[in-house]
């Protein structure tokens, strides 16, 4: 696949993410404790390698129109480049011996199911963690933040976890 075909595809998945986060998920009042946020799965599944500069440009532009479309002023903005800071070194702490070839992405196919929950889940949680203490911005609710931190990510890191069993189209490898 070119990296214009890609670069296309990741701009069209990503749209379909925030259209249905927006228009769907943060909609649905599920509870004051449970926020499922799957837009960041698209910034979950770009590939190992990639330059850490412009994985925090992505996010940073990702997270603006998040941004726009929630009215959140800079939260899911400052939230998943935080995330994306954050990737690139919590990768180099679960990475197996033999490594990852230049072009792999995380993948639940590729990479297994437990490797890619462990992966998701710890990110998951905290770009979660970073959003709701930003949203709050006091420690005078901290166990409630907490609370909603922890629900919001199950629920966000079960649909993520489906997406990657929805979208995945490699073969684990052997």
């Amino acid at each position: 696949m070119s990296a214009g075909i890609r670069i296309l595809s990741f701009i069209v998945g990503y749209f379909g993410l925030v259209l249905f986060q927006v228009l769907v998920l943060n909609r649905l009042d599920l509870s004051f404790y449970i926020n499922p946020y799957i837009y960041l799965f698209s910034i979950l599944v770009l590939p190992f390698r990639m330059q850490h500069w412009v994985l925090m440009l992505v996010a940073f532009v990702s997270g603006l129109l998040m941004d726009a479309f929630s009215g959140t002023a800079g939260l899911h903005a400052a939230s998943l480049v935080f995330l994306a800071f954050v990737r690139p070194h919590w990768i180099n702490v679960i990475t197996p011996k033999g490594g990852y070839e230049a072009e792999d992405r995380p993948s639940i196919r590729a990479q297994g199911f437990s490797w890619f929950l462990l992966y998701s889940i710890v990110l998951v949680f905290l770009h979660h963690f970073f959003y709701f203490f930003l949203e709050v911005f006091s420690l005078t609710s901290a166990f409630s933040t907490l609370g909603k931190t922890l629900l919001s990510t199950i629920v966000s890191t079960i649909l993520i976890v489906l997406m990657a069993y929805l979208f995945s189209r490699e073969r684990k490898r052997a």
